[in-house]
């Protein structure tokens, strides 16, 4: 990964912070690689996002599943409705899960994910002939994200300072010159005074708990140490790499 460099444990270290929010996570672990008897330094052994994965977790079974990324062609409804009214939010709600994208919003703009909203995003859906509410959970047809490669996290992402405005970033016009569709959902979904409000809650709940700096650190120093015996052989390994 794009961090194998540095720290070499952000992705793995991020998704344990929010492994607890309203949407999936990989579960990884560290391990020593070796290629035909040669050192490959410390790698990630990690879940893969696929149908076998939502199977297990969520029980969606195979050719059901619709599992899609960055700008796939969704149904949204019609884009010139109005989101700032209840109804429209309403109907929203049958097509997406709201309080898991708030998550996922909330999660990736914490861990400053610069590489992302227009990259890195991953979401699916059991494939069903309308909303099922009374379906288990990502059984009832509607949009979930799944956290993934968050690995430019926590100024990772070259040339990023720690005052960069992730809010701003995930609700730029123009996508940050990826393109508008990057940041379009979000976006208008901001436009909804309850949706607003309830983003705002959830984020400012978990600043004040999940994301304090003391269960944040202790999970940080939980993977330095776990990773700490053999970092110094996979740097020598790795020394001079373009």
């Amino acid at each position: 990964g794009n961090d194998e460099r540095w720290a070499n444990m952000r992705d793995m270290c991020f998704q344990a912070m929010v492994r607890h929010m309203r949407f999936e996570t990989q579960d990884a672990r560290p391990a020593v690689l070796f290629v035909n008897g040669e050192y490959w330094g410390v790698n990630p052994v990690r879940e893969r996002y696929d149908r076998h994965f939502l199977q297990r977790r969520v029980g969606i079974l195979n050719g059901e599943l619709d599992l899609l990324e960055n700008n796939a062609n969704v149904e949204e409804g019609d884009g010139n409705n109005d989101m700032s009214t209840p109804e429209h939010l309403a109907q929203v709600a049958t097509w997406l899960d709201l309080d898991n994208m708030i998550d996922y919003y909330s999660a990736n703009i914490f861990l400053v994910n610069a590489d992302w909203p227009h990259n890195n995003v991953r979401f699916y859906r059991k494939r069903t002939a309308a909303y099922e509410p009374d379906a288990p959970y990502g059984q009832d047809g509607r949009w979930r994200f799944l956290m993934f490669d968050t690995d430019f996290g926590f100024l990772g992402f070259p040339g990023l300072l720690p005052s960069h405005n992730m809010m701003g970033w995930a609700t730029a016009q123009n996508g940050n010159g990826n393109g508008e569709w990057a940041t379009r959902l979000f976006r208008t979904l901001l436009q909804n005074t309850a949706f607003r409000d309830a983003f705002i809650n959830r984020h400012a709940d978990m600043l004040n708990t999940a994301y304090l700096p003391g269960r944040t650190g202790a999970i940080i120093n939980g993977f330095r140490d776990l990773l700490a015996p053999d970092m110094e052989e996979h740097f020598r390994r790795w020394r001079g790499r373009p």
